[in-house]
C-alpha cells in the first residue's frame, strides 16, 4: 500500500513538474446575471377581507436576496495546465425583492389599506479559489471550488404603507439600511475557455453560490408621514438603531422583555439569517502575463 501511494505522489509532483513552463499569471474580468437559488421563506403577503373574513388569506413569499448583477476582476496563477489558484473581487449589485405585504379592504366601507416591504443589496466580496483546467491548445473547460467571504456592503428596505379612504391615499414611506455579521459561503463553477489571442481568452461561465448572513444592525434613514414631516425627527437612538442578538431577556434594551430600556441605546432585537444563494451566468475575458 505505502509503494502505491508513494507512486501515486511521485507521479503527480513528475506531472507538475513537466509542466512548469505553463505556470502563468492572469487577470479575468466578468459580469454576469444570477438568479436566486435554493428559495427559502422571506416573508408572508397577508390578505383581509372585511366585509367576508372567510376571503382572508395569509401565504409564504419564498425567494432570497441573491438574485441580481456579479461583475469581479479575479487575479489568478495557474501551477501548470491543470490546476491554479485565483482571488475574486466580486462587486454584487442586488435585484430589488418582495419580502412581505399586508392588504386589507372593504368594500362597503369604501376604505383599503396596505403595507409592503422590498428589500435588495449591494456587496463587496472576496472569493478565493481553486481551478482546475483541462488543459488544450484553444478550446478548454474548467472549474472552480471556492470560498465567499462578504467583507462590506448593505442591505436596503422600503414600507410603503397607504390608507386609501374614499379614494384618497395618505402614504407613509420608511427606509431602512441593514448591516450583517462576517459570514462565509461557497462558491463553484463550470465553464469552457477559447484563446482568441496569444494573450486573451474567452470564457462562459455557470456559477453557484451559497450564502447566508445573520443579521448585525439595522438603522431607519429616511420616515416620510403622509404631510411630508419626519416623525422621528430628534426622536431617541432606541427607536432609530436596532442591534441583533442571540438572546432576549429581562436584562436585553427592548421593552417587551425589559420595561426600563435605555433610550440612547439601540433597541436590541432577535437576529436572523438572510439568503443570498444564487445561481447565474457570466461572460468575460481573461489576459495571460
Amino acid at each position: 500500500m505505502k509503494k502505491i501511494i508513494f507512486t501515486g505522489v511521485m507521479g503527480i509532483a513528475l506531472l507538475f513538474a513537466g509542466k512548469a513552463q505553463a505556470q502563468s499569471f492572469y487577470v479575468d474580468v466578468n459580469g454576469g446575471y444570477g438568479l436566486g437559488m435554493n428559495e427559502s421563506v422571506i416573508g408572508q403577503e397577508v390578505f383581509y377581507d372585511i366585509d367576508n373574513p372567510q376571503n382572508s388569506s395569509v401565504k409564504n413569499i419564498y425567494g432570497t436576496l441573491g438574485k441580481g448583477a456579479n461583475i469581479t476582476v479575479t487575479p489568478g496563477y495557474m501551477f501548470n495546465d491543470y490546476l491554479g489558484v485565483e482571488i475574486g473581487l466580486n462587486y454584487f449589485l442586488g435585484s430589488e425583492s418582495r419580502v412581505y405585504y399586508d392588504s386589507e379592504e372593504s368594500v362597503t366601507l369604501a376604505s383599503s389599506k396596505s403595507s409592503e416591504i422590498t428589500a435588495k443589496s449591494n456587496q463587496f466580496r472576496i472569493i478565493p479559489s481553486l481551478v482546475f483546467n483541462t488543459g488544450g491548445d484553444a478550446l478548454y473547460g474548467y472549474a472552480k471550488a471556492g470560498l465567499v467571504l462578504p467583507v462590506s456592503g448593505k442591505t436596503a428596505s422600503q414600507r410603503t404603507d397607504i390608507v386609501s379612504v374614499a379614494g384618497i391615499d395618505n402614504t407613509t414611506t420608511i427606509d431602512t439600511e441593514s448591516k450583517g455579521n462576517l459570514s462565509l459561503g461557497f462558491r463553484g463553477s463550470v465553464g469552457l475557455g477559447y484563446k482568441v489571442l496569444d494573450f486573451m481568452d474567452i470564457n462562459l461561465e455557470v456559477f453557484y453560490t451559497g450564502l447566508h448572513i445573520k443579521s448585525k444592525t439595522q438603522t431607519i434613514t429616511s420616515y416620510t408621514a403622509p404631510d411630508g414631516s419626519n416623525p422621528l425627527s430628534g426622536a431617541p437612538t432606541y427607536s432609530v438603531e436596532t442591534e441583533f442578538v442571540d438572546e432576549l431577556n429581562s436584562s436585553s434594551n427592548n421593552d417587551g422583555f425589559n420595561p426600563n430600556v435605555d433610550l440612547n441605546k439601540p433597541k436590541e432585537d432577535l437576529a436572523s439569517k438572510t439568503n443570498f444563494s444564487q445561481f447565474g451566468v457570466q461572460i468575460g475575458l481573461k489576459f495571460r502575463f
